[in-house]
Parts: structure tokens; C-alpha cells; sequence
């Protein structure tokens, strides 16, 4: 895929996550559906970004088809060797923190899961602990993650057109 082409789908997953989102919140439903309405808007959100990191490794014209090569910034940056683009490093530091991006991460990786194999994660901003109804990641702080991923592509892709 072209550097243009993970421009679009990193921006067509952003909308598909916010669209989920809001439907969430607005719309009367049972747990259930809001929980899958929920897990939607977490799964787009981590296919933004991992296409995101798609488009960082096009843009160095270094690492063609990153996306099914390199699941995170951590694989994509040690794939530079000594260069690697500051975008990249800043996304590798973001995973490993604890702050929103790796519990947006967790989460992905928890709704992956079978149900008895979700833990409880030690932060209750994303997900409470009861039952599975209840695991669903909460809308402000779903939100907050996508506000911040969406800052962070405009902020990085701004600092990609300086170059």
C-alpha cells in the first residue's frame, strides 16, 4: 500500500471508532449491544493505529509492507537498526507507558480473548470487573484514548510535511 492509501484507512478507522462511540452513548440499548458497540470503537481505534504505524514506516520509504510485518512501534523502530524516525520512537515509548495507548492496547487485546481469560486490569478508567456486561471500556475514558490518538496522528503527520 501506498503512504496515501494508510492516510485514508487510518482515517476511515478513526471515524469508524468515533461513529461507535457516540452510538454508544446515545442510543437506549441492552448492555450487550452497547458492549459490542464498545468493543468496536476499541478494535477500530488499534487498527488506526497500527495503520498509522503503516503509514510512519511508507513515509521513510524504508519499510514497505510494515503492517503485516511489524505489529508494534517497538518491532518497527528496532527494524530501522541505528536510524529510527523520532515518530516511531515516540510511538514505542507511548506503548510501553503506562498511560492511554497501552490501555487502549490491553483492551484490544483483552476483547481478543475469550471471556474467561479476560483479567481485570488494575486501572478502572477503561474497564470495570464484575462480568462481562460490565467489562466494557467506559465512554469518557474511551473517548480521552481516542482524542489523544487522534492528536498524536495529526501532531506526527504534521511533523512528517516539515521534513
Amino acid at each position: 500500500m501506498t503512504q496515501r492509501a494508510y492516510q485514508r484507512r487510518v482515517n476511515q478507522k478513526l471515524a469508524f471508532a468515533r461513529w461507535h462511540l457516540e452510538w454508544a452513548r446515545q442510543w437506549p440499548t441492552p448492555a450487550q449491544q452497547q458492549l459490542a458497540l464498545l468493543e468496536s470503537a476499541v478494535l477500530h481505534a488499534v487498527a488506526a493505529y497500527r495503520c498509522f504505524l503503516s503509514e510512519l514506516a511508507t513515509d521513510e520509504h524504508l519499510l514497505p509492507g510494515a503492517s503485516e510485518t511489524y505489529p508494534d512501534a517497538a518491532a518497527l523502530a528496532a527494524a530501522y537498526c541505528d536510524y529510527s524516525p523520532a515518530a516511531v520512537r515516540e510511538c514505542a515509548n507511548l506503548e510501553a507507558q503506562a498511560g492511554w495507548l497501552s490501555k487502549l492496547l490491553h483492551w484490544a487485546e483483552a476483547v481478543a480473548r475469550p471471556h474467561d481469560e479476560v483479567p481485570a486490569l488494575e486501572s478502572r478508567d477503561l474497564i470495570s470487573s464484575s462480568s462481562r456486561t460490565a467489562r466494557a471500556p467506559d465512554c469518557d475514558g474511551l473517548d480521552y484514548c481516542l482524542v489523544e490518538l487522534e492528536q498524536l496522528v495529526d501532531r506526527l503527520r504534521g511533523d512528517m510535511l516539515e521534513y
